[in-house]
C-alpha cells in the first residue's frame, strides 16, 4: 500500500462511528446465539466440515480461566481422523459472501479475530477472507492468517489466487495457551498482517492477491493426527468500504 503501516487507515483499530455512506461494520463478540450452524454468534455463523466429514463442531467455552476477560468464547473443533479433505471443521459467515478486494490505496477491507489454541501438536488454522469453493486449508482464493505447526512454528501470511499461494512468514512463534489479535487489511494491490497492534507481514505479488474473487469471512482448523484440535473464538470484525 502506498500508506505506511503506522498510517490511520493501514494501523488498527478504527474508529468505531463511521459513516454509513462509507464502510460496513460487522462484530461479534459470540455472546448471543446457540451452536447450531446457522446460528452461532450475533452473525449466524455456518459450521461446515470441508467435503462433508460430520464430526467437526462449535462448542461454548466456559473454563474460568480462559474466559476472565473474555467474554463469549467458543472453540471450533476439527474432526478427530487425520488431516485430508473432508475432516477439517470451518466456520464461515456465508451470508457476507461476495467481498470484493477493492482496487485502490485509499481504500481496503479489515477483517480481524482473537483467538487462542488450546495446545498446537497437529494443528492447521487459516482465518481471513475465502472463495465460496470452501477448499481445504488456504483453499483456492483467499488471503488469510495460516498456522500449520507441522510446516512453520511461526504465523504466515498467505495470499492465494487460483491456487497459486505466496506465504510469508513472521517473527511471531505460535504459543498454546496465549491470546492473539490477528488482523489483515486487504486490496487487490497488497495485503498486511498485523498481530497483537503490530505490523508483520504483507504481500504485494500481483498473482498471488485474489483480485476478483467473491470473498466471505472464515475460520478453519483441521489436525494433522488421530485426535481432535481446536482453536478458541473471542471476537470477529470486519470493516468494508462501499460507496453510496
Amino acid at each position: 500500500m502506498s500508506y505506511s503501516p503506522l498510517n490511520a487507515i493501514a494501523h488498527p483499530p478504527f474508529d468505531a462511528v463511521a459513516s454509513l455512506r462509507k464502510h460496513v461494520i460487522l462484530r461479534d463478540d459470540f455472546l448471543a446465539g446457540t451452536t447450531a450452524t446457522g446460528l452461532v454468534g450475533e452473525l449466524g455463523w455456518t459450521i461446515t466440515s470441508v467435503a462433508g466429514a460430520a464430526d467437526s463442531d462449535v462448542h461454548v467455552v466456559s473454563t474460568a480461566a480462559i474466559v476472565q476477560g473474555h467474554p463469549g468464547v467458543i472453540s471450533l473443533n476439527s474432526g478427530p481422523t487425520t488431516p485430508a479433505i473432508d475432516d477439517e471443521g470451518s466456520l464461515f459467515l456465508v451470508n457476507a459472501d461476495g467481498l470484493i478486494l477493492p482496487d485502490g490505496d485509499e481504500q481496503a477491507i479489515y477483517v480481524a479475530s482473537i483467538v487462542y489454541f488450546p495446545a498446537i501438536v497437529d494443528v492447521e488454522f487459516n482465518f481471513g477472507l475465502f472463495d465460496a469453493a470452501n477448499a481445504a486449508g488456504r483453499g483456492v482464493n483467499s488471503v488469510s492468517v495460516e498456522y500449520d505447526e507441522s510446516a512453520d512454528a511461526e504465523f504466515n501470511l498467505v495470499c492465494v489466487d487460483g491456487s497459486a499461494a505466496l506465504a510469508t512468514a513472521t517473527d511471531v512463534v505460535v504459543a498454546a495457551e496465549t491470546w492473539y489479535l490477528l488482523e489483515i487489511l486487504a486490496h487487490e494491490h497488497e495485503c498486511q498482517l498485523f498481530i497483537n497492534g503490530e505490523y508483520k507481514a504483507r504481500c504485494v505479488t500481483a498473482a498471488n492477491i485474489p483480485d476478483d474473487e467473491g470473498l466471505a469471512p472464515g475460520f478453519k482448523i483441521a489436525t494433522e493426527a488421530t485426535a481432535e484440535c481446536g482453536v478458541n473464538i473471542d471476537a470477529f470484525m470486519l470493516r468494508v468500504p462501499v460507496s453510496r
